[in-house]
């Protein structure tokens, strides 16, 4: 088996992939943990998001997704899509507001 640059052999390309690329040997790994991604065709209108959020929650977030063999996308889609709404619209698991002076409750239609 022929070897590469830096007299390595084919099955270990971590080395070479460190020195040529700079990548740290998490990076460069051969056994990286999978990227799951959804199967091409099935978004119909795609687009970014394109909001900030904390760092650890993004963390989180792809941790579950990755838990779940599934895209970080693809959990969004289905968390909103299944996100349990009460009778005004809201998720059910968020606070309520105090009402202003003379507003009443109205459920949505």
């Amino acid at each position: 088996m022929p070897g590469f640059k830096y007299g390595l052999k084919a099955r270990s390309v971590a080395p070479v992939l460190t020195l040529t690329l700079g990548l740290t040997d998490c990076m460069a790994d051969e056994k990286k943990r999978r990227t799951y991604r959804r199967p091409r065709g099935t978004m119909v209108q795609p687009t970014n998001l394109g909001y900030e959020v904390e760092l650890t929650s993004k963390k989180r977030w792809e941790a579950l997704a990755q838990e779940l063999e599934i895209s970080p996308s693809e959990l969004f889609d289905l968390m909103v899509e299944h996100l349990p709404l009460d009778a005004y619209g809201r998720p059910t698991w968020f606070p309520e507001r105090p009402l202003k002076d003379g507003m009443l409750r109205v459920p949505a239609a």
